[in-house]
């Protein structure tokens, strides 16, 4: 297992993770997303999206792959995996991956997004038929400055 030095790993490829790998390629950070499933999350599923801003109307998978080749135009990398441990305390945070991969990054950025949990209900089915899932981005930054230990 060798170790990879980058100086940014998003744990999460959903529209958060991949937008925060957008900037900060952008901004010349060697960046890495690491994503289990399918990038772009739960919206990549998604049929129909209308309230994306900027965008008309668009289909999730069409919209996430343009988001994703957008910050691959800037130097992002997508790593399929899934990250099994972390080591958030010392300054080079540490991260291991179920392919025992390490990686040794000065910021981790956390977007793990959600998984839908269906309800156990009879029934359930007739009622999820027209609804409607709104999905917002969460993502938890750690980015260590010098005097915050």
């Amino acid at each position: 297992m060798a170790t990879k030095q980058v100086d940014v790993v998003i744990i999460g490829g959903g529209p958060a993770g991949l937008t925060a790998g957008l900037y900060t390629s952008r901004a010349r950070l060697n960046t890495i997303i690491i994503e289990r499933g399918r990038p772009g999350g739960q919206i990549a599923s998604t049929t129909a999206i209308e309230n994306w801003p900027g965008t008309l109307s668009s289909s999730g998978p069409k919209l996430m792959a343009d988001i994703l080749a957008h910050a691959e135009h800037f130097g992002c990398r997508l790593i399929k995996d899934e990250v099994i441990a972390v080591d958030f305390n010392s300054y080079e945070k540490t991260i291991l991956t179920k392919k025992q991969d390490e990686y040794k990054a000065k910021a981790v950025i956390l977007s793990p997004g959600a998984e839908p949990r269906v309800l156990g209900v009879k029934g359930k089915r007739n009622f999820a038929a027209g609804a409607f899932l709104i999905a917002l981005p969460v993502t938890l930054i750690f980015i260590p400055m010098p005097g915050w230990w």
